[in-house]
């Protein structure tokens, strides 16, 4: 787990302390995954159209991976995730390597995606489909999910369904839902740094309350957390700027500036060699003045006035919202 930096010594003690008060709602390893109460969601099911069933050839193991991806399975049977089935249903599925080193069972979805209903609100009572639906064979036999499988066509949106439901007291005031995260708000004003008590500000005070107050909940709905989750930090980055290859990458990037280019200062002299890489016949060599510039331009979109938070408090000033439209499409921003 990360805690924030900018933390003093006793406000990381005192997460540290609710985090271990909070320890139920907190997976350290597979083994420790939570199970949403039926209480706080019911079974999900599927609505599908007719259609016969599949049983795709699976890809083959590499032998020396084979005692790994043994385990793997065998720690998400005893988890209650995969369980063995019998059923008319085999779908493939493949093994992805991550950062780490380690790898990931991934479903390929193509299958019973294909003849899902797509509905981004499903009703309570619907007729039942086969549990196999989304089985694959493994080295131990068929296997079959007890949970929402990823990139199954409505496993977002149930899944989001669900954090509505646990969440419903705290949503937006004291947190936000995003696809998989949980961003628990701190404060818009720091108090001047001003201590609650010796060593813990105010504002991070208040943070660690609305924390506790999700996790309560999280514990209560019998779901968990992952490992990698950060605490008290200033700002995660969610959504970052990719490399430029070629000039397709850097004419993309710079439709983003030019959008807003009324807000940044002196844009055209910022942006000027990126734009000579676009003319016709030139040759694309990306040097180190290609990255200054871009990263100046990466810090005005990023940074007040062009990005800033919302402030709907009373004496805020007015919120206007810029919209556009054409028989292809529609936008719209918060200016």
């Amino acid at each position: 787990m990360i805690l924030g930096e900018e933390l003093w010594p006793r406000e990381r003690d005192l997460i540290v302390e609710m985090l271990f008060k909070r320890e139920k709602a907190i997976a350290f390893d597979f083994s420790e995954c939570g199970r949403v109460s039926g209480d706080v969601c019911p079974l999900q099911e599927i609505r599908i159209i007719p259609h016969e069933a599949w049983q795709s050839p699976g890809f083959p193991v590499p032998k020396y991976l084979r005692s790994q991806v043994v385990e793997m399975l065998e720690e998400r049977i005893k988890a209650g995730t995969l369980e063995y089935c019998h059923g008319l249903y085999r779908n493939q599925w493949f093994l992805v390597k991550k950062k780490s080193g380690a790898y990931r069972i991934v479903d390929t979805a193509m299958k019973y995606n294909a003849v899902t209903i797509r509905d981004a609100n499903l009703p309570p009572n619907i007729d039942e489909i086969s549990d196999d639906f989304a089985a694959f064979m493994t080295p131990l036999g068929l296997l079959r999910h007890t949970t929402l499988v990823q990139g199954a066509t409505n496993s977002v949106v149930q899944f989001i369904r669900v954090r509505q439901t646990i969440f419903k007291d705290y949503v937006p005031a004291r947190a936000r839902i995003f696809i998989d995260d949980i961003p628990v708000l701190g404060l818009y004003s720091k108090y001047g740094d001003e201590e609650e008590v010796p060593g813990i500000r105010r504002f991070v005070l208040e943070y660690v309350k609305n924390l506790d107050l999700v996790l309560a909940d999280i514990e209560r709905a019998g779901a968990t957390i992952g490992p990698k989750s950060q605490f008290g930090v200033a700002g995660l980055k969610f959504v970052g700027f990719p490399t430029y290859n070629d000039q397709t990458e850097v004419r993309a990037f710079l439709g983003v500036c030019v959008y807003y280019r009324i807000w940044i200062l002196s844009f055209a002299t910022k942006a000027e060699l990126l734009y000579q890489l676009l003319k016709k016949g030139a040759v694309f060599v990306w040097i180190q003045e290609h990255d200054t510039a871009m990263d100046q331009l990466k810090l005005d979109l990023t940074t007040a006035p062009v990005l800033a938070r919302l402030d709907v408090s009373k004496n805020a000033g007015l919120i206007i919202l810029g919209v556009d439209a054409s028989l292809k499409g529609w936008g719209m921003v918060l200016m």
